[in-house]
C-alpha cells in the first residue's frame, strides 16, 4: 500500500461541540467509554487506534486505554488490517452490544466511523467538531468506504505540521496510482561528462542547462552544474537516454509505472536536434515566450520506452506530464494505451478544461489525472472569493471525462485564511464526487452548530455577489493583468475595482447572527476565528485598495495584536503590496545555527 504518513499525529489542539441533540433516532446500542478499550495488538493499527483514542476523550470526556489485551468485561474497539476487494485503501466498520470492530485500511475505517456514526467534523486543522456524549449512542451500526480515485490530495507546502494530520482526516492518499514528478533531475549531475548526448541540444548547439554558458560546459565544473539537475530538459530521440531510462527502473525493481515527467522546463528550451524537431508539429501562431506544442515528442518517448520494458515485464505503465512543453495534445504521434498523463492546466473557466482535456482523449489518452497549480495561482489566504462552487465543479467534470485521481499544487490554507472551506469540500468531493455540492456545503457548516445556516449565508455572499458577479466574468482580464497566469496577483493588484467596503458592511448582519446564537465555549471559538478573519480582512483591503502610511500601521497593528504575520510570503512575492516592508524594512530571518 502506497499511503504516505505526511508528518506526526499530535493531540488536537481544540476541540469544538455541539449542544443540540441529534435529529436522528437513538441508536439501539449505546457504549460506555467509560468501561471500554481499545485493542491494538500491531504496528499496524497505531495509527488507527490513537486517533481513535484522542476522539473518544473528545467525545465521551474520557480516556478509553490502548492494550495488546482485552480487560474483562470493558467494551471493545478492535482491529482487522486486510485488503478488501483488491484496493488497498477500502475499508469498513461494524457496530455489535460487545465491539466495534474496524476492517481493511483501518485508519480509514475510523475516519468514517467517526464521521459517519459520531458526526465528527474537522473544518480546520487543529479542530475536531463533534456531539458530546458518554454513553456514546451511534447514529449508524455499520458502514463503509472503497474510493474509486487512486489519487486524492491538496498539497500545503506552507501550511503548519498540523495541514498533514488534516489531510489523513480528509483521508487524502492513493493505491495503484502512477509514479510521477520531475524525473530527470539527478540525471545532469549523474551524466553530465559521460552521455552529454541525453540532455537536449540548446539553440546554439550546446548541450546543456539553460543557465550555463557555453565555456562552462566545457569545463571540469560537475560540482558547480549539480544543481542545475531541474534546468536542462531531455533528449527524446537519443537512444542512449531511452536505454537509461529502462535500465534505471529495471536496477529499481521493474516497478508498475516508469515516471517520464519532464524537468521543469519551459517549452522553448526543449531539444533542437534535427531528430527531435523533426517530430513536431508546429502551430501557426506560437507564442515564443510560452511554447507549448512540444509534446508528440514525449509520446513518441513514452512508446519507445514501453517498447523495450515489455520485455521485462507485459503490464508497465509510463506516466509524463502534459505540463510546459507538453501543455497542447500531441497531434501524430499515438500514446500508447499503458499511457497515464498528468494534466496541469494553466486556465480554469469551463470552456478552457473542457477543451484542454477532450484534445488528449481524442489523441487517444484514456488515463489521465490532474495535477493542477491552480491554488498557487489563486494564492489569496486572507480574502474571501467565493469560487467553491466552480472548483467543486471542474472537479466532478474531470471525474465525469474519467480521471483517475488528483493532486493540487498548493501552499495550502493557512491560519486566518478563508481557504478551509473549499478545501474541505474538494477533498470531500475526491471521497465521493458522486454528491452534489449542496451535500458536501452542508457538511462542512454543521461543524458551527447552531450558527451554521448564518454562516453559509457569510460565504454564499462572496459567491453569489463577488465571485459570479463580478470575478468570474473579468476573470481572463484578472489573469492578464495577473501575468503568468496568475489571478491573485491581478486581483489584489485592482482589488478596489472588484470589492468595496460595502461588502463587508452586508455580511456583518450574518455574522452578527451567527455570533448571537447559543454556543458553547469551543464553538464560539469557531466564530471568533471568523469574526478575526474578518476582520483582518476589512484592514486588509483597505490597505491593498489604498495604500497609504496610516492603513499600512492600522495592518501592523492589528496584525501584532491577533498575532498574524507581518509579512507574508504572498504579499512581498506580488510587491509589498500592503507596505510592510516599506514601513518596517525586509523581514529579519533568524540566522541558522
Amino acid at each position: 500500500m502506497e499511503v504516505r504518513v505526511l508528518g506526526c499525529l499530535g493531540f488536537l489542539l481544540t476541540a469544538v461541540f455541539s449542544s443540540a441533540a441529534s435529529s436522528q433516532a437513538p441508536s439501539p446500542i449505546e457504549i460506555d467509554a467509560t468501561s471500554a478499550v481499545i485493542l491494538s495488538t500491531s504496528p499496524a493499527t497505531k495509527e488507527a487506534a490513537n486517533e481513535l483514542r484522542i476522539h473518544l476523550n473528545v467525545i465521551a470526556s474520557t480516556d478509553v486505554p490502548v492494550s495488546a489485551k482485552p480487560f474483562k468485561g470493558a467494551y471493545e474497539f478492535r482491529f482487522e488490517p486486510c485488503v478488501i476487494d483488491g484496493n488497498a485503501e477500502a475499508c469498513s466498520w461494524e457496530v455489535t452490544p460487545t465491539a466495534t470492530i474496524f476492517r481493511g485500511e483501518v485508519y480509514f475505517a475510523v475516519i468514517d466511523f467517526l464521521e459517519d456514526a459520531l458526526g465528527v467534523r474537522w473544518p480546520q486543522s487543529d479542530i475536531i467538531a463533534c456531539d458530546v456524549a458518554n454513553p456514546i449512542r451511534p447514529k449508524m451500526l455499520s458502514g463503509s468506504w472503497k474510493p474509486e480515485l487512486k489519487l486524492r490530495g491538496i498539497r500545503g507546502f506552507r501550511t503548519a505540521p498540523s495541514y498533514h494530520t488534516y489531510l489523513r482526516r480528509m483521508r487524502a492518499g492513493r493505491h495503484n496510482a502512477p509514479s510521477y514528478g520531475h524525473a530527470f533531475t539527478k540525471y545532469w549531475g549523474r551524466f553530465w561528462k559521460t552521455h552529454r548526448e541525453y540532455f537536449a541540444m540548446r539553440s546554439d548547439g550546446v548541450r546543456g542547462p539553460v543557465s550555463a554558458k557555453p565555456g562552462d560546459l566545457s569545463a571540469n565544473i560537475a560540482v558547480a552544474l549539480a544543481g542545475h539537475g531541474n534546468d536542462v530538459a531531455m533528449c527524446c530521440t537519443s537512444t542512449g537516454f531511452i536505454a537509461q531510462v529502462v535500465a534505471d527502473w529495471v536496477a529499481a525493481g521493474k516497478k508498475e509505472y516508469i515516471n517520464l515527467c519532464e524537468n521543469d522546463v519551459p517549452g522553448q528550451h526543449s531539444c533542437q536536434c534535427k531528430k527531435c524537431k523533426a517530430l513536431d508539429v508546429v502551430p501557426a501562431n506560437v507564442n515564443p515566450k510560452w511554447e507549448t506544442h512540444y509534446s508528440d515528442r514525449y509520446v513518441y518517448l513514452g512508446n519507445e520506452v514501453l517498447k523495450i520494458a515489455r520485455k521485462y515485464r507485459a503490464d508497465v505503465k509510463v506516466c509524463y506530464y502534459a505540463y510546459n512543453a507538453t501543455q497542447d495534445a500531441p497531434q501524430r504521434e499515438k500514446p500508447d494505451p499503458a499511457t497515464v498523463v498528468g494534466v496541469v492546466p494553466t486556465y480554469f473557466d469551463n470552456e478552457y478544461i473542457h477543451k484542454y482535456v477532450g484534445s488528449w482523449k481524442e489523441a487517444g489518452v484514456v488515463n489521465f489525472f490532474y495535477r493542477p497549480n491552480r491554488h498557487c495561482y489563486y494564492d489569496l489566504p486572507y480574502l474571501p472569493i467565493g469560487a467553491e462552487r466552480h472548483f467543486f465543479g471542474v472537479l466532478q467534470y474531470l471525474v465525469s471525462q474519467g480521471c483517475i485521481g488528483f493532486d493540487y499544487d498548493s501552499p495550502g490554507p493557512r491560519r486566518g485564511g478563508f481557504e478551509w472551506f473549499e478545501n474541505y469540500l474538494l477533498l470531500h468531493a475526491m471521497q465521493d464526487p458522486s454528491k452534489p455540492f449542496e451535500y458536501w456545503e452542508n457538511h462542512y457548516f454543521e461543524s458551527y452548530g447552531a450558527a451554521a445556516s448564518d454562516v453559509k449565508a457569510y460565504f454564499r455572499y462572496w459567491r453569489e455577489e463577488v465571485w459570479q458577479k463580478r470575478l468570474e466574468p473579468a476573470r481572463d482580464k484578472i489573469v492578464e493583468m495577473g501575468k503568468c497566469f496568475n489571478f491573485g496577483r491581478g486581483l489584489l493588484h485592482n482589488l478596489g475595482s472588484y470589492y468595496t467596503a460595502d461588502d463587508f458592511a452586508v455580511v456583518e448582519k450574518h455574522l452578527a447572527a451567527a455570533e448571537a446564537k447559543t454556543l458553547n465555549a469551543s464553538r464560539r471559538e469557531l466564530m471568533r476565528r471568523l469574526r478575526m478573519a474578518h476582520e483582518h480582512t476589512k484592514v486588509y483591503f483597505n490597505v491593498v485598495s489604498n495604500k497609504t502610511k496610516e492603513n499600512t500601521e492600522a495592518l501592523i497593528k492589528f496584525r501584532t495584536k491577533f498575532g498574524y504575520p507581518l509579512y507574508s510570503w504572498q504579499e512581498q512575492y506580488y510587491g509589498d503590496i500592503t507596505g510592510v516592508e516599506e514601513l518596517l524594512g525586509p523581514e529579519k530571518k533568524e540566522a541558522k545555527k
